[in-house]
């Protein structure tokens, strides 16, 4: 008797302690593995081609949607709970061994049925979770309703056969005067406690079973990894060429949106691509990216085929600046030298001079420390372009790549223009980013899709793209003089001097 009270006086004291430190471990333990896990797995998405990302479970939000989820589900694994279930198998284990020493036929059927539950409890678990992991929201909110009907089922049954065959054998074994009944007291009260330690261990079966799943999901997304096997880094000096390349997107495979496309881009040139919205215009400045590679043709750098080309060592030789800026939140420093390591704070100041960044910037009170806010939220429309244009420049890249970047711009303006006192302060704000532009095209290689053709016409080449082949291609002045596409689209938009 006086051994028993000795087990169960220990067990409480351990699992004070125990559960006191780790608490606090465990929380630190899943953060560290959690996080881990989501490093490499963001390492493997940003190791991937566009193509991987065009396919709509795997679009950029659902990759991050599962990311978050599955780590969520593996961090409620790691923490408190994976230690309370340490703890309550510990309880078990020395329950029933007191259990089997007072009287070892209860002690043993005790056992069986412990072992009975738990295996029964994770079986459940772990085909419920797997099932869940293929299901909608609505699906998978009545399969946990029933996996906890199940579960409470299970338990009550448990609690119950339990503590009667317990007592059961107890009373027979006294009857028969071969146990006293002190012993069966004993091992009914450490079965009983072995019953509740064994219920509460199996509450984190359903959280185990949910975090293998996910555990799964995101080693097979680390799985996907492509390492970029191509090492060579050439020098790049600024040309771009482009033979007979034909390429569709892989989501779209009956849709053609290059065809036999011819183009040059000479070092230190601009080039102006023109035409329709979808005729393929995009698609170039994805193609000289390598977020794609064409199904046919080839595009050479520095007459360099593109592909032999190491990736990382390409893109930072490109900046692009797109049709809508992409800021994240942090400062205008962090903002302007994401990506590039080893800037100064020399540099920033001199990409956002050529931007004509510095003066907005240097007006706020904390200067280039200034929070941008979620998605640039804090800035101007002109103000996020104008950051996002001195991103592109920190790398002093040697392709700069305008995908229709002053297109918003336009769009404000036009949204505007029944508001005569805004009117006049959009259209500086365009020429003032147009400015920017056309002083940092003239030190390097520079490809513009451009919509608003006063920008591009002194463009050194200008190609009028449609249904993804060059039609027609040479200066403003030769292709106003062939009156031909161009020319159509130029008379068009009433091109003007005083555009």
């Amino acid at each position: 008797m006086w051994i028993a009270i000795g087990v169960f006086l220990g067990l409480g004291v351990y699992s004070w302690v125990f559960l006191a430190s780790s608490v606090a471990f465990g929380g630190w333990t899943g953060e560290l593995v959690t996080s881990e896990l989501c490093v490499g797995v963001l390492k493997s998405l940003l190791s991937q081609d566009a193509a991987f990302f065009d396919r709509p479970r795997r679009s950029n939000a659902a990759c991050v949607a599962e990311l978050t989820s599955k780590a969520q589900d593996i961090q409620a694994c790691l923490d408190y709970r994976f230690m309370l279930m340490l703890n309550n198998l510990v309880a078990v284990i020395f329950c029933v061994v007191l259990s089997l020493t007072a009287c070892w036929p209860s002690g043993l059927a005790n056992l069986i049925m412990i072992a009975t539950f738990t295996v029964g409890m994770w079986v459940a678990a772990n085909i419920v979770s797997t099932n869940l992991a293929k299901k909608s929201e609505q699906d998978k909110a009545t399969e946990t309703a029933i996996y906890r009907a199940v579960q409470f089922a299970l338990t009550q049954g448990y609690v119950y056969i339990s503590s009667m065959t317990t007592y059961g054998f107890g009373a027979l074994m006294i009857y028969l005067g071969q146990l006293e009944a002190v012993r069966v007291v004993v091992s009914a009260t450490s079965a009983t406690f072995a019953g509740w330690a064994v219920i509460l261990a199996s509450e984190a079966f359903g959280d185990f079973a949910r975090s293998h799943v996910a555990a799964q999901a995101l080693y097979k997304l680390m799985d996907c990894y492509k390492e970029d096997k191509c090492h060579a880094k050439p020098a790049i000096e600024g040309s771009a060429k482009l033979e007979k390349v034909n390429f569709c997107y892989p989501s779209r495979p009956e849709v053609k949106v290059a065809r036999n496309l011819n183009l040059i881009a000479g070092n230190g040139q601009t080039i102006a691509l023109v035409g329709a919205s979808g005729c393929g215009k995009s698609t170039v400045v994805q193609l000289l990216e390598r977020f794609y590679s064409p199904n046919t043709g080839v595009i050479k750098i520095d007459d360099h085929n593109i592909d032999n080309i190491n990736r990382a060592h390409l893109r930072n030789s490109i900046g692009l600046v797109g049709q809508e800026p992409i800021l994240f939140k942090g400062t205008i420093i962090e903002n302007v030298s994401l990506g590039v390591e080893g800037v100064t704070i020399e540099d920033i100041r001199r990409a956002c001079r050529q931007a004509n960044a510095a003066n907005f910037i240097e007006a706020f009170p904390e200067g280039y420390d200034t929070d941008v806010g979620e998605k640039g939220g804090n800035l101007s429309g002109g103000q996020k372009q104008r950051i996002a244009i001195a991103r592109a420049l920190i790398r002093n890249p040697k392709f700069l790549l305008l995908d229709e970047a002053t297109s918003a711009l336009d769009t404000e303006s036009e949204k505007t223009r029944e508001r005569e006192h805004l009117k006049s302060c959009n259209y500086l704000l365009f020429h003032i980013i147009q400015s920017a532009l056309n002083e940092i095209s003239q030190e390097r290689t520079t490809i513009a899709i451009a919509h608003r053709l006063s920008t591009i016409r002194d463009a050194n080449r200008i190609y009028y793209i449609e249904n993804g082949s060059v039609i027609e291609y040479g200066t403003h002045e030769e292709l106003i003089e062939a009156d031909g596409k161009y020319a159509a689209l130029v008379r068009a938009q009433t091109l003007s001097k005083t555009e």
